[in-house]
């Protein structure tokens, strides 16, 4: 039987608004939620109107899972897809603890987790953002570089650096 995440968390409006501020592009932003009825979600370059709409499905009992495209992109016909990114305003590390899927992470493992995400942090000698994504942390990179295959091809590099580190 699949266990709600995040179940424990209570929508801050106050919080949404400023992680738009902190971490989302100039221009279109799309936010995303997944509900019993799949994943959906709703764009606009109005911040306040999106804090607003995630918020409210933040609330809802039936979503599981809320967050935010962070790159430049272009609209969509329906949901972002690799295409509509037009720049990598971030190079983001997801730091999760390994766990069976649909279950939310414990404290200890939450705890390894940051302290594999301080230790990444430390090896970068960058200044990073460091965010709970529910079962983990993402760190945030700064970047501003076009979404071309040289691109993905050094974030791979990257990241498969990171992991073997």
């Amino acid at each position: 039987m699949s266990q709600t995440l995040h179940s424990e968390v209570t929508p801050n409006l106050q919080e949404i608004n400023r992680a738009l501020n902190l971490i989302g592009s100039a221009g279109l932003i799309e936010v995303r939620y997944k509900s019993e009825s799949g994943v959906n979600g709703f764009g606009s370059d109005d911040k306040a109107l999106l804090a607003q709409r995630a918020f409210e499905c933040s609330s809802s009992p039936s979503t599981t899972a809320v967050w935010l495209t962070v790159q430049e992109i272009s609209k969509p016909e329906n949901l972002t897809k690799a295409e509509n990114i037009l720049r990598l305003r971030w190079l983001v590390v997801d730091v999760d603890p390994p766990r069976p899927n649909d279950t939310s992470s414990s404290e200890s493992e939450k705890k390894a987790a940051l302290n594999i995400a301080s230790e990444i942090r430390t090896l970068l000698g960058i200044r990073t953002l460091l965010i709970g994504s529910g079962n983990g942390y993402h760190i945030y990179i700064p970047t501003d570089v076009p979404n071309t295959p040289e691109v993905h091809s050094t974030n791979r590099q990257i990241l498969d650096t990171l992991i073997k580190s």
